[in-house]
């Protein structure tokens, strides 16, 4: 790469990374003090969620990931990340898994912190955060077998797409409003008096095309790895599980209780995938440096 290259994805890196950090010590502002609410030129503006601002830094970030060439440094993280123990990131990893059941269970109802279910909690972010890292490991398998001209490449992309895209909703809670969207177009008219949520039936398809699409690529990616393919299957029925959790809601379960298996579920299947993608990309480097 060219000094004028390095200078300029440099200042883009400082950018983004500037406008982004004022999106987050603006959105934990919010969190702290609740936000407030003014009227600017007859017009309300409502600075209450402190997510909003959270997911617009995120938005920045995976855009200059995206459209940059070094992913605005995140290859190289995962580089380090991916040359380190597996059993020490595995320890980790089960740490934060334990430590937000943990705190979900013996914090008081509806804790802003600790409660799961509340959507601003610590536990959400930490979420968000583990997804968008597994997303950038699936980018970063994808750039390193392009470069190797390994066939099918494009494969990773609907599978980074969801990564990215469920990272995103732990943020916005879309999922949420997907119902009363459909209702509004006409394309949904409720499932009349049913106790069942209605977003899982929604999205019910999509997550069963996921599934199969995810075992099939699976299957051609990771042939002759019986170690990463037991793993990706757990990973994927741990995900299918806290999907299915959901319906639980129906059933008149405990909320707390319902809400720390379902979201405890995510945490276990997101660590699984991403030690999975950890793995396959220090072995198919490892690989690729056998045949040099």
């Amino acid at each position: 790469m060219s000094n004028n290259m390095q200078i300029k994805s440099s200042k883009t890196r400082a950018v983004i990374f500037s406008v982004a950090g004022l999106m987050i010590l603006l959105g934990i502002t919010i969190w702290i003090t609740g936000g407030c609410r003014w009227e600017m030129l007859g017009t309300k503006v409502i600075l209450e969620r402190a997510n909003h601002p959270f997911a617009y830094a995120l938005y920045l970030i995976l855009a200059g990931i995206i459209f940059t060439k070094d992913r605005l440094g995140f290859r190289a993280l995962c580089d380090r990340t991916a040359g380190k123990s597996i059993g020490r990131i595995t320890a980790i990893l089960a740490f934060f898994t334990a430590f937000f059941m943990t705190t979900h269970f013996i914090a008081p109802h509806n804790h802003p912190l600790w409660n799961l279910d509340t959507q601003i909690d610590l536990g959400t972010y930490y979420h968000s955060i583990l997804l968008f890292a597994g997303g950038m490991f699936i980018l970063t398998i994808y750039d390193f077998e392009k470069a190797a001209q390994k066939k099918a490449v494009w494969g990773w992309i609907p599978i980074l797409a969801v990564f990215w895209g469920i990272s995103i909703d732990e943020l916005i809670s879309f999922h949420n409003g997907i119902p009363s969207y459909l209702e509004k177009t006409g394309l949904y008219s409720g499932i009349g008096e049913s106790n069942l949520p209605e977003w899982p039936i929604l999205l019910a398809p999509v997550a069963i095309l996921f599934a199969i699409y995810f075992v099939l690529f699976a299957k051609s990616r990771l042939s002759g790895n019986r170690s990463l393919i037991v793993l990706g299957g757990f990973a994927l029925l741990i995900w299918i599980f806290a999907f299915s959790a959901e319906m639980l809601l129906a059933l008149e379960m405990n909320h707390k209780l319902q809400v720390g298996i379902e979201e405890g579920a995510e945490l276990v299947g997101t660590s699984m995938f991403l030690i999975l993608f950890i793995v396959y990309y220090r072995r198919a480097k490892e690989k690729r440096l056998t045949e040099i």
